[in-house]
């Protein structure tokens, strides 16, 4: 799961509430993880190949039409702990990953197909691409580029707003 980008949305699920034509939005966003590659011998759990990870994301969005915002996350992995002696323990020949870098850029455009200010429910499509900017063997990114296309649904009640998303991804 990746946090979204867009000027309206929530933290991880994308909305459909367009906001005011040439409007923006610049954000960095931290976010840390425990436990992030397992490493199991049969039932057995032997211990975490990534115990710890801090990321960084640089945001940016705009509201180019009233239909249409673009938007970009620039994924930066700030640190993560390399524990790949576990592995090496079991006989595997492996070095290590990068303690920090660049991950997969995100190119994400937000298309409003019902505006919730005039239908029930708002709906938005978001055909989001992820470009292989991140080195693969330190789990920073894939090898191709991946697109993940999804439909965000959005309802108001006053003050709360009620949001869905689906979508898959495409990879090679």
């Amino acid at each position: 799961t990746k946090p979204t980008v867009g000027l309206s949305s929530g933290i991880i699920l994308d909305g459909a509430r367009p906001e005011e034509v040439y409007s923006w939005r610049a954000a960095l966003l931290v976010d840390m993880n425990a436990g992030v590659l397992g490493l199991s011998l049969g039932e057995q759990k032997l211990g975490d190949l990534i115990p710890f990870r801090a990321d960084a994301h640089a945001q940016f969005a705009f509201q180019l039409h009233r239909r249409l915002e673009l938007a970009a996350d620039i994924p930066l992995t700030v640190y993560q702990a390399d524990n790949f002696q576990l592995l090496r323990d079991q006989g595997f020949a492996t070095a290590g990953i990068n303690a920090a870098g660049l991950g997969e850029l995100r190119l994400v455009p937000r298309v409003l197909l019902l505006d919730p200010r005039d239908f029930p429910v708002g709906l938005a499509v978001l055909p989001e691409l992820r470009l292989p900017t991140g080195d693969k063997q330190s789990f920073l990114g894939t090898r191709n580029i991946t697109f993940a296309p999804r439909l965000a649904a959005e309802r108001a009640f006053g003050p709360l707003r009620l949001l869905g998303n689906i979508g898959y991804r495409f990879r090679t």
